[in-house]
């Protein structure tokens, strides 16, 4: 079948989530459907501040896929969610990719003029 889970080595996917995946209750993508990224742990490349910056609480479809968002600020599998939205939002993950490694770029840039 090939659906793309978050990580079930570190106990991020219970089997109530694969249940409702299974019985069609939630969407999922399959694994070959997957665009991968690597997203850098910098302040504003922070779960948290993704979802506020893409209202992502306000997309039902969206949230459930990931169970435990309703319950936390951020994801337990970190990878799982970006490379998901990644998938949805490619375009929208690239550039703030980019505007964060520019703004790292700038402040370093700054700290080496002083």
């Amino acid at each position: 079948m090939g659906i793309y889970l978050p990580n079930h080595k570190k106990n991020y996917t219970n089997t109530f989530y694969m249940k409702e995946i299974i019985a069609g209750k939630k969407p999922y993508y399959k694994t070959t459907d997957i665009i991968p990224c690597c997203i850098p742990n910098f302040p504003e490349c922070k779960p948290e501040n993704v979802i506020a910056e893409l209202n992502l609480r306000d997309n039902e479809k969206i949230m459930a896929m990931f169970p435990e968002l309703a319950d936390h600020n951020g994801p337990a599998d970190r990878t799982f969610f970006f490379n998901v939205l990644n998938t949805i939002f490619p375009h929208k993950m690239e550039k703030m990719k980019y505007g964060s490694t520019m703004q790292r770029k700038k402040e370093k840039n700054i700290k080496d003029e002083i």
